[in-house]
């Protein structure tokens, strides 16, 4: 006669696999609700961050009495900028706005012709000043950095100087902006998927000896850049030198969708007049920009792009 099995027995072998199979499903629920909230937290950063971003702009043009940051400009040390070029051109016509009293320094290239001096404006903060055919020429995302920051310095910036003829001098300088140091880096010949420099096993970004320039401000959960694109005080001025300002990273200022889907040279864009920032999601890809309404609700990398005119993501806009 067979016995009933006692309780003292514990276990069978197929008890013990149907616990640790249901130990299995709550971890895996638990670390995925775990890595959802890190993600939503990390774009509720990123989101703040770009409105933070944005009050700074709106604070240095109110401070400097300008209607723009630009997102593109060239940068002259010696101001030897060539005015039949337009971005020259209008680098220059900005830099006086912003400066007038570059305009009056001896021997300062400007509308009549004349030629530079020994003068010249430490704009990457290394303590030369570079020769006359040196030209940076800074994208959105490093105008970004270079106007609300000021002066690069030792992996960090320092904010521009109160002198008005020298707004590269290290005395009572303040930035904007005060942006975090491990977080502000140098776009490299040996960029990693971003180009910018970082470790591609884990995405933390690092900078190398030798790197020099101006640096980009990295979003706090993707390491890649905040992209910064200007209307130049227009309502209609995004891609105000006929293309992207941000083309390195290959996207374009968003459009809005219409009852008429707009067509160019005029199109709607977000923000009208004022300025766009954006990042680049979870995805870390940026995605090409233009026209929102094929984004929403699809796989498009540009849907998960934290910008300063959506609540939150691209594919949470509502038009």
């Amino acid at each position: 006669m067979t016995r009933a099995r006692s309780r003292n027995q514990g276990f069978t072998t197929i008890e013990l696999l149907v616990v640790i199979a249901i130990i299995a499903v709550l971890v895996a629920l638990t670390t995925a609700g775990v890595q959802r909230a890190r993600l939503a937290a990390s774009r509720a950063q990123a989101s703040n961050e770009a409105g933070q971003l944005g009050a700074a702009i709106s604070t240095f043009m109110r401070d400097r009495n300008v209607k723009h940051i630009p997102s593109r400009i060239v940068l002259r040390e010696k101001l030897n900028y060539d005015l039949t070029n337009v971005v020259e051109r209008e680098s220059w016509t900005y830099l006086v706005q912003v400066w007038p009293h570059l305009a009056q320094l001896p021997g300062v290239f400007n509308n009549n012709g004349s030629t530079p001096g020994a003068h010249g404006i430490d704009w990457n903060g290394d303590n030369t000043i570079a020769p006359l055919n040196t030209a940076w020429t800074l994208e959105g995302d490093q105008c970004l950095v270079f106007f609300l920051g000021g002066i690069p310095a030792g992996g960090a910036t320092r904010g521009f100087s109160s002198n008005p003829r020298n707004p590269a001098d290290t005395n009572n300088s303040s930035p904007r902006f005060e942006f975090k140091a491990n977080r502000l880096r140098l776009r490299s010949a040996n960029a990693f998927n971003g180009f910018l420099r970082c470790d591609p096993l884990h995405g933390n970004p690092t900078n190398t000896a030798g790197d020099v320039g101006f640096p980009s401000f990295l979003d706090p959960f993707t390491y890649r850049p905040y992209i910064y694109f200007s209307a130049y005080g227009q309502r209609a001025g995004y891609n105000f030198f006929g293309t992207s300002d941000c083309a390195t990273f290959g996207i374009s200022p968003y459009i809005q969708v219409a009852a008429n889907p707009p067509t160019m040279p005029n199109p709607t864009y977000f923000q009208p007049g004022e300025f766009q920032i954006v990042s680049a999601g979870a995805d870390r890809t940026f995605g090409a920009g233009g026209l929102v309404s094929a984004l929403i609700g699809t796989s498009s990398p540009d849907a998960d792009n934290v910008t300063n005119f959506s609540n939150g993501q691209i594919s949470n806009t509502n038009n």
